[in-house]
């Protein structure tokens, strides 16, 4: 997961597809020339707004061996200029963005590895679990991903074929707060209030990566520490 250094650069729309409720997947091709050659799952770009020159970080969700072509997922904000720009573009856009940026990521592969996230936080964990797809010694990986109620359960399909794919190294749960129907292929509750219940030992030899709103991501650091969790062993992403 090398460094590298951080361009301007254009990318035209391919395709998107709605993903969740209010969420979209954006697949794009660079086609600058001065672009980035990698970056390292966990890393955020920023899509530059043609009107005002505004800024919007948003994670990368595709894997590095996928460039030029990448991802991001966005959920659409009512009067948010970025999210609104994106919604009204068609495929052949042709959009700025600055990157990669960020330092978050996994900083120790040898341990195992324990995501949670919330709505669009899922995007660099989807990264992570792209990346490591095609990697013979990947760690064992545990995703908890959480959202309101099931309409914005993004990719469920996929994390669920991964996991069939690799039952030992790759196991997901997906946490609903407040389910609409009767809890199906998915588990009642917060993120943090089921991580509350996981015992400490579950927590031994992890790194323990957190994204998603800060509330979330405050309250998970207060549990990891409780479960004796060293701060060195726990990245984390919030807005």
């Amino acid at each position: 997961m090398s460094k590298i250094p951080n361009p301007s650069f254009s990318a035209k729309l391919v395709q998107f597809e709605d993903v969740a409720h209010e969420t979209r997947s954006f697949r794009f091709c660079i086609s600058s020339e001065t672009s980035p050659s990698s970056f390292s799952p966990g890393q955020f770009l920023l899509l530059c707004l043609p009107d005002d020159g505004a800024r919007r970080a948003y994670s990368l969700a595709s894997a590095p061996q996928e460039l030029p072509f990448f991802e991001l997922v966005v959920k659409h904000v009512p009067n948010g200029k970025a999210s609104t720009f994106l919604w009204d573009s068609l495929p052949g856009k042709v959009v700025d963005f600055l990157g990669p940026l960020g330092k978050f990521g996994i900083r120790f592969p040898q341990k195992r590895q324990i995501f949670f996230a919330t709505g669009t936080g899922i995007a660099p964990f989807r990264s992570m679990l792209h990346f490591f797809s095609s990697e013979s010694n990947a760690p064992e990986i545990f995703l908890f991903f959480g959202v309101r109620n099931e309409e914005y359960l993004c990719f469920q399909e996929e994390f669920s074929h991964w996991e069939s794919k690799s039952p030992k190294r790759c196991h997901i749960t997906f946490c609903v707060s407040q389910p609409k129907l009767p809890p199906e292929n998915y588990r009642e509750g917060r993120v943090t209030t089921i991580a509350s219940t996981l015992d400490a030992s579950f927590f031994e030899n992890a790194e323990v990566s957190l994204c998603g709103g800060y509330t979330m991501v405050k309250e998970m650091q207060q549990i990891l520490m409780e479960k004796g969790v060293s701060p060195e062993h726990i990245n984390r992403e919030s807005w």
